[in-house]
């Protein structure tokens, strides 16, 4: 039988520009100071699936771990605008080393999560905060240029549309549409668009996409940088795998998206 844990929702985790996020805290119910395992996620700390996907909270906590989840920079729970990618590394390094000095802390913390979960590690640990002694990035990318936005040169048209319309823009316009009439315009299209979501990919011309203005803005600003320039190179976790030290479980699969972008970032490390 396990240890009585504590469940603490919406901690605050300040960032250096005065931003609060908030994560929720599984720890077990003694004094001892513990790692942590850190979950940031744009997409809802508190949706239960994000917390079974790659592990139990739970279980860990009970095998002697603190484990929180965090709602990224305007996403659900926390305060700020979301942009997406753009923060995450400052963002990342403020909430690894904030973690790492609360009470309940042993000053060690590992970072954990699938997808845009990996890419908050792997920009966070291209800062180098010093508390991450370890993470697990599964099924991420190495580029958020090519393999993510773009594939081949190409626009990744439906993944983007897609992604944006269903994970990204709603939860901003779910936020904003009491104060902000073109979110709530925006909503509106939205919900009316995704049952049919195939009929926009033939919009033309996509400068002019009549969505995402108010609730993924970033959207435009991924097709005003077709070609790998300084805003990707900002990005980019294949510039910096050189000052990555971290020890690393790369987890992927043969089918899956970014398949090329996890074998690169795993042999970057050898």
């Amino acid at each position: 039988m396990g240890q009585r844990i504590i469940i603490e929702k919406n901690i605050d985790i300040p960032m250096r520009d005065g931003c609060v996020l908030k994560g929720d805290l599984f720890r077990p119910d003694n004094a001892e100071k513990l790692p942590v395992l850190l979950n940031r996620t744009p997409y809802d700390k508190k949706f239960p699936f994000i917390s079974s996907l790659t592990l139990d909270a739970i279980r860990a906590a009970n095998r002697g771990y603190n484990v929180v989840f965090v709602d990224c920079r305007g996403r659900f729970a926390s305060e700020g605008v979301f942009t997406c990618f753009v923060d995450e590394g400052r963002d990342g390094y403020d909430t690894i080393e904030h973690v790492a000095r609360q009470p309940w802390a042993n000053g060690k913390v590992g970072t954990f999560g699938t997808s845009y979960m990996g890419a908050t590690q792997w920009l966070a640990a291209a800062t180098r905060p010093p508390s991450l002694k370890a993470m697990v990035p599964s099924i991420t990318a190495s580029d958020y240029h090519d393999g993510w936005t773009y594939q081949g040169g190409a626009f990744s048209l439906f993944f983007n549309v897609s992604w944006a319309m269903t994970s990204l823009g709603l939860a901003r316009l779910m936020r904003e549409r009491v104060t902000n009439p073109k979110a709530a315009e925006e909503l509106g299209v939205v919900m009316g668009s995704i049952d049919t979501m195939r009929e926009w990919m033939d919009h033309l011309p996509l400068k002019d996409f009549p969505m995402f203005r108010a609730g993924a803005p970033y959207f435009f600003d991924w097709l005003d940088h077709p070609y790998y320039d300084d805003y990707w190179r900002a990005l980019s976790i294949e510039e910096r795998h050189a000052e990555i030290d971290v020890p690393t479980l790369n987890i992927g699969g043969w089918y899956d998206i970014f398949q090329g972008g996890t074998i690169r970032n795993y042999l970057a490390g050898r």
